[in-house]
């Protein structure tokens, strides 16, 4: 819908600190093409050069685990869900050891050892033997499918990036084009084109509201509710 600066409003927010080592590489190739949009090249392409170097040893890190089995997987996040402490990035274990079905998961793993053990101290009996081979099977079950979820996932997410970074080198592309139209375009007139004139709106204001500048501070209950208000530095030739 062309509205750039509520784009960067409410990207605002993930770029705060607390953010900083999230995976909210969308979020940043967004902000990046509001950049572009609004002819702000310089911005833009300082956002595609720190692209990979904020997000690449995420997709490394991704890669890595990615690579592990689905059994060393669960027990990963068991421990870390456990409080023990793992090679595991917090940014990939803290989805997990807040998702209910992952704490339901370990719970159901923790239980089947349990029962498992109080039916090894009983007999040898043939019922023994068969409700332990029903115990153990359940539990490889959940830790099998619990396991390869989070690969698929991570496996995913690192193959997003991946493609979101060979994605940006096409935008440096689309901004050479950009620059090359202002380009020539000035050498037909003499000089470069100034910004297009836009036409000033000022918000309404409710009267429940109270609206005041941003002061570099970041509110929990103000996420959302970021305004920017940014001019385009785009001449009104120039194609998008």
């Amino acid at each position: 819908m062309r509205d750039m600066n509520g784009v960067l409003g409410l990207l605002h927010t993930l770029n705060a600190p607390f953010f900083a080592d999230e995976n909210y590489a969308e979020a940043e190739l967004l902000r990046i093409y509001g950049m572009v949009m609004l002819c702000k090249f310089n911005e833009a392409n300082k956002g595609i050069d720190n692209f990979p170097v904020r997000f690449g040893p995420q997709q490394n890190d991704l890669t890595t685990f990615s690579e592990k089995t689905p059994e060393e997987l669960f027990e990963l996040i068991r421990a870390e869900v456990n409080g023990n402490d793992t090679d595991l990035p917090y940014t990939i274990s803290r989805r997990y050891k807040q998702e209910d079905r992952m704490l339901g998961a370990v719970n159901s793993v923790s239980a089947a050892e349990d029962e498992a053990s109080r039916i090894k101290a009983l007999d040898g009996s043939k019922l023994a033997s068969t409700v332990t081979e029903w115990v153990s099977s359940r539990k490889e079950s959940i830790i099998q499918t619990e396991g390869n979820r989070v690969r698929k996932d991570l496996q995913q997410q690192a193959q997003n990036l991946k493609n979101q970074m060979v994605s940006l080198e096409i935008s440096k592309l689309d901004i050479l084009d950009m620059e090359g139209q202002l380009l020539n375009r000035a050498a037909e007139t003499g000089k470069l084109e100034e910004a297009r004139k836009q036409v000033r709106r000022n918000k309404r204001i409710n009267s429940d509201e109270q609206v005041w500048e941003y002061q570099g501070e970041f509110w929990a209950d103000e996420v959302g509710y970021y305004r920017l208000n940014t001019k385009s530095e785009c001449p009104s030739s120039i194609n998008q």
